[in-house]
């Protein structure tokens, strides 16, 4: 993050393929933007759309979509706070 807006951003999906996903389109989609949860939707929605599924599994990608998203955003949210609060993550 720099000034309030997404410098930098990897974001991989995983358990919909047989490998991580690197979600270069929804990572592109972030930069330069405030991390809120409307744009993190965004940005995986635009990923997901260029998603093929198996013909007997469609609708498996509206759930993956869901799931991506809260968790992302729980991610986000969570990494947020650390670098806010470095002496949370230190132990000992």
């Amino acid at each position: 993050m720099s000034g309030g807006r997404v410098g930098a951003a990897s974001v991989v999906l995983e358990g919909a393929a047989p490998i991580p996903w690197r979600a270069e389109a929804a990572e592109a989609a972030l930069l330069g933007f405030p991390l809120t949860s409307d744009r993190f939707r965004t940005a995986i929605k635009f990923e997901l759309a260029r998603a093929t599924s198996l013909p007997d599994n469609h609708h498996k990608l509206a759930t993956f979509e869901r799931l991506a998203i809260d968790g992302g955003m729980l991610l986000a949210v969570g990494s947020s706070l650390l670098r806010a609060n470095p002496k949370v993550s230190q132990k000992g």
